[in-house]
């Protein structure tokens, strides 16, 4: 398990070991006592990775703050109530184009009035890629301008992605949010091939009707 913060997620949800906006990098393994052997072959290689990068090893206590706390989150009403909105958007890219998908996404999201902050951070890595969750917070007392900040955060996060040649999604699906950015992705002939596949798994339309194609 590899999961990569930017500077502001990492001081935000590791303040007690990143106090300054510094990128922090988790890293777990596990497997059977068979297993062993390679677990610290992989460790091992992941740390010298990084001290190799300059990295400077903080231990397991983020790790274990993480798995203790990573399905903690407010309510939709708790932020709301606080006219705070705020949502997560998972996008997907190969690795010579995350760099930059990066920076224009977060600059996108900033640049959306109301916003306060906009950060990002990895979860699944592959040989060919790696998707990134962006969070976005907004500030607004009225339900219109709440309304008006998150239809546009995703907007240009869906704008930035598809322009940097990256993917609207990676394993969350298209829905409502999407749907109108997918044809930009796949072509209308991959929209069509979605279509005739959803019909032959669904023919009555009743799974999420209009909700993604």
């Amino acid at each position: 398990m590899l999961r990569l913060y930017d500077g502001i997620e990492a001081q935000r949800n590791f303040n007690e070991w990143i106090p300054e906006r510094e990128p922090l990098l988790l890293v777990m393994n596990e497997g059977t006592e068979a297993m062993r052997g390679a677990l610290a072959l992989e460790r091992d290689a992941a740390l010298q990775a990084c001290l190799g990068r300059g990295g400077t090893e903080l231990g397991p206590a983020p790790l274990q703050h993480w798995l203790s706390r990573r399905n903690h989150v407010p309510s939709w009403e708790e932020l709301l109530g606080n006219g705070l909105v705020v949502d997560t958007i998972e996008v997907s890219a190969t690795w010579d184009r995350i760099g930059s998908l990066y920076g224009a996404v977060t600059e996108a999201i900033s640049s959306v009035p109301g916003i306060l902050i906009a950060s990002g951070h990895t979860s699944h890595a592959y040989t060919s890629g790696v998707n990134i969750y962006f969070t976005f917070v907004g500030q607004a007392t009225e339900e219109q301008e709440q309304e008006r900040i998150y239809t546009r955060s995703w907007a240009a996060a869906m704008e930035a992605t598809i322009t940097c040649g990256g993917s609207i999604a990676h394993h969350h699906g298209i829905g409502r949010v999407r749907r109108d950015y997918l044809a930009r992705e796949v072509g209308e002939v991959g929209v069509d091939v979605l279509r005739a596949v959803k019909k032959a798994f669904d023919p009555n339309g009743i799974m999420n009707p209009g909700v993604q194609i």
